[in-house]
């Protein structure tokens, strides 16, 4: 009996061991995305929260869309004359466990050279680079404003 209880007993403990060397369910992930409606031959916009829910920071460092001839991370910001300004922008840091957001006057996904018409109802799906986590595709709906 002694014995049957010391296998149960290190069979236990195995499971415990290998439950706790399984990866942690946090990720990367995005909230609250959408992208404006645009023309074929124009460009929009996507936006969204980036959470990290990670011990450790991250960063974006680019997009990708089949539904544009570029994507690129950019800022737009207010100059020193009040004229808004829009620049590519670096990497954007997402420390552990925060949030970063992409949104209207500040951070945002840009789509240059869209293939199809973006129109109010549709979706685009956009695909963001991390430095060191797995790429996240996201299915993006299409609207006039943020959800």
């Amino acid at each position: 009996m002694k014995k049957k209880l010391w296998k149960i007993f290190v069979l236990l403990l195995l499971l415990g061991i290998t439950a706790a060397c399984q990866p942690k369910t946090a990720s990367l992930s995005a909230k609250a995305a959408w992208a404006r409606p645009g023309s074929a031959g124009g460009n929009s916009a996507a936006y969204m929260i980036l959470q990290n829910s990670l011990d450790s920071p991250d960063a974006l460092v680019s997009a990708s869309s089949d539904s544009a001839d570029s994507v690129e991370i950019h800022m737009s910001s207010m100059d020193a004359n009040g004229t808004m300004m829009m620049r590519p922008a670096g990497p954007v840091e997402l420390p552990a466990q925060s949030s970063v957001e992409l949104k209207p006057g500040g951070l945002h996904i840009m789509l240059i050279g869209l293939k199809d018409d973006l129109n109010t109802g549709g979706t685009i799906t956009v695909t963001l680079q991390f430095e060191k986590a797995d790429p996240l595709t996201l299915e993006i709906p299409i609207q006039e404003s943020a959800p």
